[in-house]
């Protein structure tokens, strides 16, 4: 007799996005800290085996601000 449980079926591990730093930072700031410019013209952090730490967006090019996706990410 075998016994069958509902279960729902598992989601896939989505990265968690933290919020968005209200400080904004220079482009010098960024490359002091590792940042790197991508090929799609953001700022990206890359840790151990190229995850992804951080990512830094901008509309105007000059101040730039960073979400992070793993706690301690500087």
């Amino acid at each position: 007799m075998s016994l069958q449980l509902d279960r729902w079926p598992r989601r896939r591990r989505t990265p968690t996005a933290y919020a968005m730093q209200r400080k904004r930072y220079s482009r010098q700031a960024l490359q002091l800290m590792g940042f790197q410019l991508d090929s799609q013209f953001r700022f990206v952090k890359l840790g151990a085996c190229r995850t992804l730490l951080a990512e830094a967006s901008s509309p105007d090019g000059i101040s730039w601000r960073v979400r992070p996706f793993v706690r301690h990410w500087r």
